[in-house]
């Protein structure tokens, strides 16, 4: 009897023990998952707010020019260089994403150049 409760009992444990490993590991990785999704959301979040204040303060320069049915120069000027400033900062941020692009795919690429060496001395 004891014999076919271990035979019957090694295969289940075997099981469940599989099943909750990989419950663990999915768990884990969510977790770390979430954490950089929120981070990147927060970023979105505050550039989100920088440009919707860029572009109140465009509106109400461009709406007080209209106001007057005049637009004076100082007020074009002011309007342009508000323009400017939003795409530099536009730019600054686009070039930033894509230089750590840029370092991830020489990361990765370093790695693999890394493990075929070694695998090729093995």
């Amino acid at each position: 009897m004891g014999l076919l409760a271990t035979i019957i009992a090694e295969p289940a444990a075997i099981t469940t023990e599989t099943i909750t490993m990989s419950a663990g590991m999915l768990f884990i990785l969510s977790r770390q998952v979430n954490r950089k999704l929120k981070h990147k959301a927060a970023k979105h979040e505050k550039i989100s707010v920088l440009n919707q204040d860029v572009l109140q303060k465009i509106s109400g320069l461009i709406s007080k020019a209209l106001n007057d049915d005049e637009i004076f120069d100082e007020e074009f000027s002011l309007i342009v260089s508000e323009l400017d400033t939003f795409q530099s900062f536009k730019k600054q941020k686009q070039n930033c994403v894509q230089r750590n692009k840029n370092e991830s795919l020489l990361q990765k690429i370093a790695l693999k150049t890394s493990e075929s060496g070694v695998k090729s001395c093995v």
